[in-house]
């Protein structure tokens, strides 16, 4: 993988946020709506905690009343990579914490800008592996026995932003230019 990739240019500006006092079920409720495989507890503007889907699962065998217990009674510690740290100092942290997602945190300030989580690091690390000039194909058919079914390819696999030249999860074609949700919104 490219050592020059920030944790800026893989992370995903967009996670889902809780307070320490909304309950689980709640939050579960909420995770399964975003398609979310954590949650960040939030003091303010300030990580405190995580929620991951294996912590909610836990929460409701162990708990009789699910509704009662609020994110504090589950929660685990945050783990966090600055903004400007390169994209193995995330993956190290994943794997330290053995977290979905770790919580990137502005170089300037404690402040919370994103999430990566292992599927930024495996766009990146594919992206660093490929080829500038192999295309990817549109539709690539897997066989299962005699029936084989397709799988579309969309802008989700082609993940560098025209504008800024961040990989992104979600482009869209913008006068002739895929681009990530920041620089469609300018």
């Amino acid at each position: 993988m490219n050592a020059d990739v920030s944790v800026r240019e893989v992370m995903n500006r967009e996670f889902v946020g809780v307070s320490e006092s909304d309950s689980v079920a709640s939050t579960a409720r909420l995770m399964l709506e975003e398609d979310a495989d954590c949650a960040v507890a939030l003091r303010g503007d300030d990580p405190v905690g995580m929620i991951t889907v294996r912590d909610v699962l836990s929460s409701a065998l162990d708990k009789s009343d699910v509704e009662a217990a609020t994110i504090a009674d589950v929660m685990r510690a945050v783990p966090s990579v600055r903004s400007d740290r390169d994209v193995a100092m995330a993956t190290d942290r994943l794997i330290a914490a053995d977290v979905p997602g770790v919580v990137v945190i502005d170089d300037g300030s404690a402040e919370p800008v994103g999430l990566v989580t292992y599927r930024d690091v495996a766009t990146t690390l594919t992206h660093s592996l490929r080829s500038p000039n192999e295309p990817y194909d549109s539709v690539e058919t897997f066989p299962t026995g005699t029936n084989g079914f397709e799988i579309e390819r969309d802008s989700e696999f082609q993940s560098v932003c025209e504008s800024c030249g961040t990989l992104s999860r979600s482009l869209s074609a913008v006068d002739g230019q895929l681009l990530c949700s920041n620089c469609r919104d300018v």
